[in-house]
């Protein structure tokens, strides 16, 4: 069954899919009329709808669609009220992604709700989620939050994103026990004590944020990606029990000593630009180099970049044997056979930093 607009591109599609999918249907909508809706309305009885995705309308009668939905996405339609939305007391999974939406005491009432996504809006106020307990996805990214107390109930949470907001407290976060990815990244959090809890995480991102001190990560063991970038740490000692990082990102901050992560076996890559190296460690640029990328079999990459690394750079690559191909404005140097294990080690510097 199909509802169209011989005029646009409105187009309602309804499919029958099999007896584990019955009754889906998804919309693909672009400016879909008053009349357009009303024929969903017509239909919804026969049709059972369950699920519903409209993208780009500019203007959407939430109280006019299916009551019985149990997965509803309206995004990028510039809608500002959700009101209409307490209806629909089955949802199980809502987005409102990239809307102009203030306001949202309704969603109170969506108890059942397991995932929930507000990404892009214009949201200070989180009260009214702090019941909603099913929720286990949460995304309310690039909005306008301060205070995230309401969260602290929400313990069913594993996916939480957060990143690009006003946040400096995440207290509320120790409670959040089940999490196991959160991206707090663009935020202004200076304190990460809340995190030593949460020892299920798989996934952090603490990108663009306030840190110096990162003691609290130390607990979780779990982490396979840790994204640290652009921050105020000087010390990563706390790093050295996160022997299951297999990503790690520290770009922009004033590390001086890196032998935390000389020993992770399982880390692939880590990319590390930071301005206070006036002489390189003893552990990264000396005769120890060697030993530490035969203990990592999967290192294959590690890229410095506008480093000070002056007199030492001399003397490291006469122990690598380093050919100097110049390139652009910046000096590429291509180590090659350093150990069996090393594929390619790419070490980038700026012409006046080589003397």
């Amino acid at each position: 069954m199909q509802v169209s607009n011989q005029n646009n591109t409105n187009i309602l599609v309804h499919e029958d899919i099999s007896d584990q999918y019955k009754n889906y249907i998804r919309g693909i909508v672009a400016n879909l009329d008053e009349e357009s809706q009303s024929k969903i309305i017509e239909y919804q009885n026969n049709l059972k709808i369950n699920k519903l995705q409209i993208f780009g309308c500019a203007e959407i009668y939430l109280c006019r669609l299916p009551s019985q939905l149990s997965d509803l996405s309206v995004n990028e339609c510039s809608l500002s009220n959700i009101d209409g939305l307490q209806h629909m007391n089955q949802l199980k999974s809502l987005s409102l992604s990239r809307n102009k939406i203030r306001d949202i005491k309704v969603l109170k009432l969506l108890v059942n709700l397991k995932e929930l996504h507000l990404f892009h809006n214009k949201i200070s106020n989180i009260l009214p989620l702090e019941h909603l307990n099913n929720l286990t996805v949460l995304d309310l990214g690039d909005n306008q939050l301060i205070d995230i107390e309401p969260l602290k109930q929400l313990t069913n949470l594993q996916l939480l994103y957060m990143s690009d907001n006003q946040i400096t407290d995440i207290v509320a976060l120790r409670s959040l026990i089940n999490l196991k990815e959160l991206y707090i990244c663009g935020n202004a959090i200076n304190d990460i004590f809340s995190l030593k809890f949460l020892t299920n995480l798989n996934i952090l991102d603490l990108f663009k944020n306030k840190l110096v001190d990162i003691t609290a990560i130390r607990t979780l063991v779990h982490l396979n990606e840790l994204y640290l970038l652009k921050n105020q740490i000087v010390n990563i000692n706390a790093l050295r029990s996160l022997t299951q990082l297999t990503q790690l990102q520290i770009d922009h901050n004033k590390i001086a000593d890196f032998s935390a992560i000389q020993n992770h076996p399982n880390l692939s890559s880590y990319i590390t630009n930071n301005q206070t190296i006036a002489e390189p460690s003893e552990v990264l640029f000396s005769d120890k180099l060697s030993a530490i990328f035969e203990q990592n079999e999967t290192l294959h990459t590690l890229k410095f970049k506008g480093q000070q690394l002056k007199k030492q750079i001399v003397r490291f690559t006469k122990t690598i044997n380093t050919q100097l191909i110049y390139q652009m404005h910046s000096i590429l140097l291509n180590f090659s056979g350093a150990t069996a294990h090393l594929e390619q080690i790419l070490l980038y510097i700026s012409q006046q930093d080589y003397q």
